[in-house]
């Protein structure tokens, strides 16, 4: 299964949900479905990234920008059996 999973914030951020989603993404990838990270851009943090198995995007703007970018660039979303 392809999973995106949409959160407004992760890695190399630390907090109680930059964990959950790495470590439920870690997971779903060790039990073989595809998962990338989707989230906001951080200062210091490339646009694009590979931590382990899961690709990481990084857009500009809150999730309501990050919702318009995702309009525009369905390829990110294009497959995804899942969108969490």
């Amino acid at each position: 299964m392809r999973i995106v999973m949409l959160t407004p914030a992760f890695h190399p951020r630390r907090g109680g949900v930059e964990r959950h989603v790495r470590r439920v993404s870690e997971e779903l990838a060790a039990l073989g479905h595809g998962v990338a990270v989707v989230t906001r851009l951080q200062p210091g943090a490339p646009a694009a990234a590979q931590l382990g198995p899961l690709p990481i995007v990084r857009l500009e703007g809150g999730i309501r920008a990050a919702m318009t970018l995702l309009r525009q660039h369905r390829s990110l979303l294009r497959g995804a059996d899942v969108i969490h």
